[in-house]
């Protein structure tokens, strides 16, 4: 079954910044001239005295009853206006009665877990100034179904929208260069992938479990990746990445040449029955060693139509995740 990722661990991490948060009540400051915690309007803020910009923090009372967050462009304090650059880690986690957030022009970067958890957002457009997308930004936004991400995002990180099971369209600009490790991962509904010419990075298992989705496809330009019928491939086509947890061939066959099978690439295949890996493969990628990875094995238990794995023998296949009703078939390479 799939090793999900500890949302306890994160949500207790959240906690204790909010406790830490309600025990200051007034804004204080660190090295760098930076004031921490100031209430602007309905918002905090972080502020940076030297180089006058902001960025949005989480507040004593999770910014409840708040359907609709503006943020602006721009606050005033004490006489200076700052310019809003950035959304603080765990800014707006878990505020559960967020339904839409309106992100200005002038944020350039989306810290890690500023929207972890927000059930209640649907709708999500990313402006042109963010280049930065960190992890778990918006993990685990169930009812997120609306998703524009702008022109010059590059980064995205781990996580970073996995679990978004109603995230149904997903259009990567061609600024896109770096997609982490299950950045989207588990988003069941997500029927389309296309990975831009620019990315030269994409972690394990970044779109596992994306049950709808029936193939991956890349542009032809990309010198990094491509798509052989629908399943990414580095360019030389000897690491196999990612098969289509909803692609709908029966039986699959790695093209002779394919050396190595990278962590995570079969998890949750749904309809695959039988898989031929041919003598060409020397190992799998390195497993992963965090506890919180869903791609730390080749299968799982969620390829529930997997009877029969074909392999060379010497290939070595005792602790890639094999599920128990899936019988394995050794043969003696020519």
């Amino acid at each position: 079954m799939l090793h999900y990722k500890s949302v306890q661990s994160f949500t207790n991490t959240i906690l204790i910044i909010c406790l830490c948060a309600c025990s200051l009540h007034v804004w204080s400051t660190t090295p760098g001239n930076i004031l921490e915690g100031v209430r602007i309007g309905s918002l905090n803020y972080d502020l940076d005295t030297s180089e006058e910009t902001a960025a949005v923090t989480l507040n004593d009372d999770g910014y409840k009853n708040m359907p609709q967050i503006i943020i602006p462009s721009s606050v005033t304090y004490q006489g200076k206006v700052y310019t809003v650059t950035r959304i603080g880690s765990a800014a707006f986690a878990m505020c559960k009665d967020m339904k839409s957030v309106i992100i200005p022009n002038t944020v350039t970067s989306i810290a890690d877990g500023a929207f972890f958890n927000c059930e209640g957002l649907v709708s999500v457009t990313i402006p042109n100034s963010v280049t930065i997308i960190e992890d778990e930004a918006f993990e685990s936004c169930y009812n997120l179904t609306f998703l524009v991400l702008g022109e010059n995002v590059s980064y995205i990180g781990s996580w970073a929208f996995a679990r978004c099971v109603r995230l149904q369209s997903l259009s990567l600009p061609a600024s896109v260069s770096y997609i982490g490790g299950e950045a989207f991962a588990l988003c069941r509904s997500l029927t389309s992938i296309s990975i831009p010419a620019g990315v030269s990075f994409i972690g394990r298992g970044a779109f596992v479990a994306c049950f709808a989705a029936t193939q991956i496809d890349v542009a032809a330009e990309n010198p990094n990746y491509c798509s052989v019928d629908g399943v990414l491939y580095n360019k030389s086509k000897d690491h196999i990445y990612q098969y289509p947890a909803g692609k709908k061939d029966a039986v699959y066959d790695i093209p002779f040449g394919v050396k190595v099978i990278e962590y995570g690439s079969f998890q949750s295949c749904q309809y695959l029955t039988k898989l031929v890996i041919p003598s060409s493969v020397t190992g799998f990628g390195e497993t992963l060693k965090t506890f919180n990875s869903i791609g730390e094995f080749v299968f799982n238990e969620e390829c529930v139509s997997l009877k029969e794995i074909i392999y060379p023998e010497g290939l070595d296949i005792s602790s890639i995740g094999i599920p128990e009703h899936t019988q394995c078939i050794s043969y003696r390479p020519k």
